[in-house]
């Protein structure tokens, strides 16, 4: 086959998404009509994960604009394209972001895209979660953000509830197959599920930490 830029080609054919009622995903400079109130995110993915497209990234956003997040200080694990933090701040989040990513190229996709949005407030780093979480969760986060592989929540979860107990985790990138793992693992280290929502065979799950549960 003849040496193409598959990734442009596929970048320049995205359609607009639309998550829900609250949200409308599209590509960069693409005209088009969004209803009235709908928040409306541009994306240039490049080679980031996060465009709309896949089904964690749906369900999240799905599960955030149910949550006041007003005044939640907010950690993005995984960024990727930006599109969660960027979603936070305009579902009216004032408080500041931290949006990391282990890939300089996501890192580097993120910022773009946050300036495309026209959204501020939002600290973009390039981190490794496993190594460098409990310092960064010292500061005092209460909203974690993890659409992220099941190996990684596997790891980190365990080090979120003892660094920053105080913190509800929305959780994604989980196959509906890995529910019992799933719920095994928090059981195991004392998180309750509040919600769980599916698509097709992933789900999302937001917890929070069992001695925080009110009645």
């Amino acid at each position: 086959m003849a040496d193409r830029d598959w990734n442009a080609e596929w970048e320049a054919n995205l359609q607009p998404i639309e998550i829900s009622d609250r949200f409308l995903i599209v590509q960069k400079n693409r005209e088009v009509s969004s209803k009235p109130g709908q928040i409306v995110i541009e994306i240039n993915p490049k080679m980031s994960f996060g465009t709309g497209y896949h089904a964690t990234t749906r369900l999240m956003l799905r599960q955030m604009e149910q949550l006041d997040l007003q005044e939640r200080k907010i950690m993005d694990i995984g960024t990727g394209s930006g599109i969660l933090a960027i979603a936070a701040r305009k579902l009216g989040n004032r408080c500041p972001i931290l949006a990391f990513d282990n890939n300089a190229w996501a890192a580097e996709n993120a910022v773009e895209n946050i300036a495309e949005n026209r959204v501020s407030g939002i600290r973009v780093e390039l981190i490794d979660a496993e190594e460098e979480l409990v310092s960064i969760l010292g500061e005092g986060y209460d909203l974690v953000l993890a659409n992220i592989n099941k190996s990684v929540i596997d790891r980190i979860l365990p080090i979120i509830r003892n660094a920053a107990p105080q913190a509800e985790v929305l959780l994604s990138g989980i196959l509906l197959y890995d529910e019992p793992w799933l719920n095994k693992l928090l059981k195991r280290i004392g998180y309750r599920n509040l919600r769980t929502i599916y698509e097709d065979e992933w789900l999302s799950c937001l917890v929070c930490a069992e001695k925080l549960v009110t009645p």
